[in-house]
């Protein structure tokens, strides 16, 4: 703040509210006063609750609306907490997925070499029956060949 205090308050109205949660340097509660100022009428401020008009005040000031953003910053402290609460619990959920999927995928893969195996197997013996189909059909070959002969 640039401007003394006198330009500040160079024209004021004092209330008799006094929040709670706002003391001035002096440990008294402060005043809202309403700045009458041409950059910021209507504003209204916390003072020294001990402000007369006269010197004997801290001189505290505070805007009420910086107050509401400090109100404003808390509640979205509260909801950012809560939201990274959340988010971590999305995580640890992700992580978990992530867990069974590379499990799933493990299991896969060893389905798929049983598969592979299989077919291997299944392909011995289909070459299996081709040689027991050609070695029947040699055998009735022989079979009739002998019968032809004998008669």
């Amino acid at each position: 703040m640039a401007k003394s205090a006198s330009s500040t308050f160079s024209s004021w109205k004092s209330s008799t509210t006094s929040p709670s949660k706002t003391t001035c340097y002096c440990g008294i509660p402060c005043k809202v006063q309403i700045s009458r100022t041409a950059k910021n009428p209507g504003r209204k401020f916390f003072g020294c609750g001990n402000y007369n008009g006269g010197d004997n005040h801290c001189k505290y000031f505070l805007w009420c609306d910086c107050l509401n953003e400090e109100d404003d910053n808390s509640s979205m402290i509260e909801l950012l907490s809560s939201q990274t609460s959340s988010i971590g619990n999305a995580v640890e959920k992700v992580e978990h997925i992530t867990k069974e999927i590379k499990l799933l995928v493990e299991k896969v893969d060893s389905l798929t070499e049983e598969v592979v195996n299989l077919n291997h197997n299944v392909e011995a013996w289909v070459e299996n029956g081709k040689r027991l189909k050609a070695i029947f059909w040699s055998i009735c070959a022989i079979i009739v060949a002998k019968w032809i002969f004998l008669l």
